[in-house]
């Protein structure tokens, strides 16, 4: 695995005979800009010394550094593969622990990778869930979220419901949850929070009781259906269209006195587009701020700090090996 540095303004280029780019390489085995950044004193001494280095040239006043990317974790013994990611250092009290482990339940690597790019997806949903504010949910929006729990009831028993005898049980105790808000939360508590936690969402106490009653109704509608299918009625719901379709809300962003991400971006375009440079390079660094944005939730420039940018560098480095880039550079 290698990395690569673009020498600083203060440093020479290598050979430019040599046809190489402007950088030093060298193995992560041996140095991790990550968690050994204290090293790179003495990695630019190395630099000077090579003997290949020739006079200075005008370089750019930024470095690349490639990041690792985290791959499923095979068992020795048993040959499962398991998906592991490191929980981000903000979130470490709240969740509890320091890492992720979780059987993907495969022996086959390609089933491992995708099921491994399935689970990181989610896990980054349950990190900005835990990040964000807590918001006031509309209604139809509750309801919509309330949906995902009756499809999901309804297609895992799609085809075989079981005995009628289940399903009037279950009639019976769904009822019984409905009588209070503590029962509610006992029966429906856990799949609200992962329901939440699946989409990225903080919300009120309020919008949160509102959900809970709506997960319960959704339980009955799906359980009346359920019931039908086991006596032999496949016909489709007539109510099932009461739940809208979800919709992920658009960020909205917020204002601001200061410039932003896109402002400064915007900026260094033009210059960069005037003195000829190819666009290629503007559609990565774009990409690359993207994806800074989506980790922020804003692009105020006066409200990031440098461990912003050392945790969006951390989150980068677990990436799955299944995102769009093989390798992530940051821009410092």
């Amino acid at each position: 695995i290698w990395g690569f540095i673009l020498v600083p303004e203060t440093l020479p280029f290598l050979a430019p005979e040599r046809h190489l780019s402007p950088c030093f390489h060298f193995n992560t085995e041996e140095f991790n800009p990550l968690s050994q950044h204290h090293l790179f004193p003495n990695l630019i001494k190395q630099i000077k010394e090579n003997r290949h280095l020739k006079d200075r040239t005008p370089t750019q006043e930024t470095y690349t550094v490639a990041l690792i990317m985290p791959t499923p974790i095979k068992d020795k013994k048993s040959g499962i593969y398991y998906f592991r990611v490191r929980v981000p250092a903000d979130l470490v009290s709240t969740v509890g622990r320091s890492e992720i482990l979780k059987s993907l339940r495969t022996r086959e690597p390609k089933e491992a990778k995708e099921g491994f790019a399935v689970e990181y997806a989610a896990i980054q949903k349950r990190w900005a869930a835990l990040r964000a504010k807590p918001e006031s949910l509309p209604l139809k929006r509750i309801v919509s979220l309330a949906g995902r729990v009756y499809q999901d009831l309804m297609t895992s028993l799609e085809s075989e419901p079981g005995e009628a005898s289940i399903w009037e049980q279950v009639q019976r105790l769904n009822a019984e949850a409905g009588t209070d808000q503590a029962t509610l939360e006992k029966w429906y508590g856990h799949t609200v929070d992962e329901l939440l936690l699946a989409e990225g969402i903080a919300t009120d106490a309020h919008s949160r009781s509102r959900l809970l009653k709506e997960v319960q109704r959704a339980w009955e509608q799906a359980t009346q259906q359920q019931h039908k299918r086991s006596q032999g009625d496949f016909s489709p719901d007539p109510e099932a269209g009461r739940f809208p379709d979800w919709e992920t809300p658009k960020p909205v962003s917020s204002a601001s006195s200061g410039p932003t991400i896109s402002d400064l971006f915007e900026r260094w375009e033009k210059d960069h587009r005037a003195n000829g440079k190819p666009d290629k390079t503007v559609q990565d660094f774009s990409q690359k701020l993207q994806s800074l944005k989506t980790y922020l939730g804003h692009e105020d420039v006066n409200r990031i700090t440098p461990r912003h940018i050392s945790e969006w560098c951390d989150d980068l480095r677990d990436c799955p090996p299944s995102a769009p880039m093989e390798q992530f550079s940051v821009i410092a």
